[in-house]
C-alpha cells in the first residue's frame, strides 16, 4: 500500500530482472510494447530509442530520433512512441517506413523549475501524464498532455504536497 493506492505487485520482489548492456547504463525510461514481447527504452543522454528483447535485454534495434539531451521517459501508444525531455519537450515518433521515422516536437509551457522527470499514459483519458520534480513551493505536479490534440493542459491534474 502506498498512500491510498494499492499496487498489484511488490516493488521489493520483482518477478523478473533483466541485465542491460553497458551502453544502456543510463536508461531513464522503458515501455512495454502492446504484444508484450519486447521493451522500448530511452537512454538518458542520447536521442536514441532502443528496442530490447524482453527475455535477455539484448538490443534488437536502435532508432536515433533527435540529438543528445536529457531524456526522462518513453510511452508507447498504438503505433506512436512519445519521449519526454527534462525541459518538458515531447517528441512524437512514428515509424514512417522500414528505415525512416516521422518525428514531431512539442515545446510545452513548463518552467525550468518543473523539471519533467517521468512519463506515464492514462489509456482511459488518452493522455500522457508528465511527472515533474519538486517545484518552487515544494510541490510535485503531474500535467496531462492530450494525445488527440497534442497539447499540454495549463493546470496540473495532480499536485502532491510535501
Amino acid at each position: 500500500m502506498f498512500g491510498q493506492f494499492q499496487f498489484d505487485y511488490d516493488l521489493n520482489q520483482p518477478e523478473k530482472t533483466i541485465n542491460l548492456p553497458e551502453s544502456l547504463k543510463e536508461v531513464s525510461g522503458v515501455s512495454l510494447c502492446e504484444t508484450q514481447d519486447f521493451i522500448w527504452a530511452v537512454q538518458d543522454e542520447k536521442g536514441v530509442i532502443f528496442k530490447l528483447d524482453i527475455e535477455s535485454g539484448t538490443v534488437i534495434d536502435s532508432l536515433p530520433f533527435w540529438k543528445k539531451g536529457d531524456y526522462e521517459g518513453i510511452e508507447i501508444v498504438g503505433d506512436k512512441m512519445f519521449v519526454i525531455k527534462s525541459s518538458g519537450t515531447i517528441y512524437k515518433v512514428q515509424l514512417a517506413g522500414k528505415d525512416s521515422l516521422s518525428i514531431q516536437k512539442f515545446n510545452q509551457h513548463l518552467e525550468k523549475e518543473d523539471d519533467a522527470e517521468g512519463l506515464g499514459y492514462d489509456q482511459q483519458k488518452q493522455q500522457l501524464l508528465i511527472a515533474c520534480k519538486i517545484g518552487k513551493n515544494g510541490e510535485r505536479k503531474i500535467y496531462p498532455f492530450d494525445i488527440q490534440t497534442d497539447s499540454l493542459f495549463e493546470e496540473p491534474r495532480f499536485v502532491i504536497y510535501k
